[in-house]
């Protein structure tokens, strides 16, 4: 035999034909499949259907992309490093590669996308509370709650692991990847999460577009000229925005909280709904919500109706500081725990996204009054004082935009040295270079402003009804939404329309600061 001819495959290796079908089973699992060209004649929206499609196919890949990637991570922690012999990975840390990228994910989900403080070995765990209010009195107390929430999240036996350095890094990475496949999965339902939205304006890369919309702008709390309410109505069940207790009560917003978890075949009814095996919530074994995760469910919506492109701790275009805003979100659902209002609340949570224990079967409204727990009337008649907390802090949120402060917290004027200042390593998802460097350093930002709402009319004799009646009203009709009743019109005022940052036709700082200028005048 010629043997030019022969072609010899190690044991082991996977010829051509076997890692194709390898290919197509995960494409399978994930949900890929062919998108059929249009047929000559076809119309306008046969096209839009067909980029709509491919656009998810190409989200889903890029979520194999990752997860490819995170597992060659894996593999690298527990191989050490051959170009490095002397700085290879500890034994136990590469033992242990797994676990410590599985904590990570956890914690980027249930505890926050970006780590609070720093990876060492923490010999004894911080005396308090952080879930209590008071983790809040200073800096110096909440840096002692994130040791804490560390602390607590990594099982005894890695303890001492944390101080070497691939630790922290393995666990970094995981935080990082599992951050951008959550917004990958969110990017792949948002047509179904936003049904009264045109479906072309919620691609990735219509940002610009899309912001112009009244109905995003509304839900985004955006007035036009640049400036976002730090409580955005997309947060509220429709139409009660006015209501501050009922925020993160959204039904799209729980609809997503679900999806974070449980993946797109959670966008069920209610009586059907069943984890799939392999979702990341049943892996872990999740069972109930956290304020962490609900800060994070938050921002994400937020994100998703922006004109950000990438996600990560300022977005460059709406200048929106996300890691910001997580942590004043995570900071007021903190302040409703261990009232009437919080267990209301959190009670609404766990029975949308776990399913609810008190359902009536085969009720899929489960907002309806088979959620509310018998026997409690007289006790949720008792005004716990810490609603008052809740208050305050709801408050404290809300007027903390609208004073002039300079704070570089919640939105930061950013000027000609805001490219300078962009940390490129925190990028999740990737865009061609060209249009980057159109939109970038267009960005001139104002403090967002805000009018406080005033919770003392509008709360009724018991507030820690509140959240369950009504979003029995406002949730009824989650399936079958009128959308005259979610997006209302918009104030006159917030229709006259400025070109956001991203179209801003400045291409140099000083071509910047005169349209800055012009923009003041």
């Amino acid at each position: 035999m010629d043997a030019t001819n022969t072609h010899h495959v190690p044991s082991g290796h996977k010829t051509e034909p076997q890692v194709n079908d390898l290919v197509a089973e995960l494409e399978r699992e994930v949900g890929i499949t062919d998108v059929a060209l249009p047929p000559a004649g076809a119309t306008i929206q046969d096209y839009q259907k067909a980029y709509m499609e491919a656009e998810q196919n190409l989200f889903k890949m890029r979520g194999i992309v990752r997860e490819l990637q995170m597992r060659c991570r894996e593999l690298e922690v527990q191989l050490g490093s051959t170009r490095r012999p002397h700085k290879s990975v500890p034994k136990d840390v590469q033992l242990h590669g797994l676990d410590i990228t599985i904590l990570g994910r956890k914690y980027c989900v249930l505890i926050a996308p970006w780590l609070d403080t720093t990876i060492e070995v923490i010999s004894q765990r911080p005396p308090i509370d952080y879930h209590s209010q008071h983790r809040y009195v200073s800096d110096a107390t909440n840096q002692q709650a994130a040791k804490a929430e560390l602390f607590d999240h990594i099982p005894p036996n890695l303890h001492k692991l944390m101080g070497y350095n691939a630790f922290g890094d393995t666990f970094r990475t995981a935080i990082q990847t599992q951050r951008a496949n959550i917004v990958h999965s969110a990017r792949a339902v948002v047509h179904i999460l936003f049904p009264t939205i045109p479906s072309d304006l919620l691609i990735l890369t219509r940002g610009c577009d899309r912001v112009l919309n009244p109905k995003v702008q509304r839900l985004l709390g955006y007035d036009g000229r640049r400036k976002y309410q730090p409580l955005p109505p997309v947060l509220y069940p429709p139409g009660q925005e006015k209501q501050g207790s009922m925020v993160f009560c959204s039904p799209t917003l729980l609809r997503l909280g679900r999806v974070i978890l449980f993946g797109q075949s959670s966008l069920t009814s209610t009586a059907t709904f069943r984890p799939h095996p392999n979702s990341t919530g049943k892996k872990w074994g999740t069972v109930e919500v956290s304020s962490g995760y609900i800060a994070f469910v938050a921002i994400v919506i937020i994100y998703l109706l922006s004109p950000n492109v990438n996600f990560q701790e300022r977005g460059m275009e709406s200048q929106i500081t996300y890691r910001a805003l997580f942590n004043r979100y995570k900071k007021l659902i903190i302040s409703s725990i261990g009232s009437a209002r919080g267990k209301a609340f959190f009670k609404l949570w766990n029975d949308y996204i776990f399913g609810p224990s008190t359902a009536v079967p085969g009720n899929d409204n489960i907002f309806g009054p088979s959620t509310a727990v018998p026997g409690n009337d007289n006790n949720l008649d008792k005004v716990d004082e810490l609603n008052d907390v809740f208050d305050n802090a709801l408050n404290a949120l809300q007027n903390e935009s609208s004073e002039d402060k300079g704070d570089d917290e919640l939105l930061h004027n950013q000027r000609d040295n805001n490219d300078n200042n962009e940390n490129d390593n925190d990028n999740d998802i990737t865009r061609d270079a060209s249009n980057i460097n159109d939109m970038r350093g267009r960005n001139d930002v104002a403090h967002s402003t805000v009018t406080p709402h005033s919770l003392s009319s509008q709360h009724p004799t018991s507030p820690s009804l509140v959240p369950i009646n009504d979003c029995t009203i406002a949730c009824t009709n989650e399936l079958n939404v009128n959308p005259k009743s979610i997006e209302q019109a918009a104030p006159p005022q917030q229709m006259r329309l400025r070109l956001p940052p991203c179209h801003a036709p400045a291409s140099n700082a000083r071509g910047r600061r005169m349209a800055s200028r012009r923009s003041a005048a």
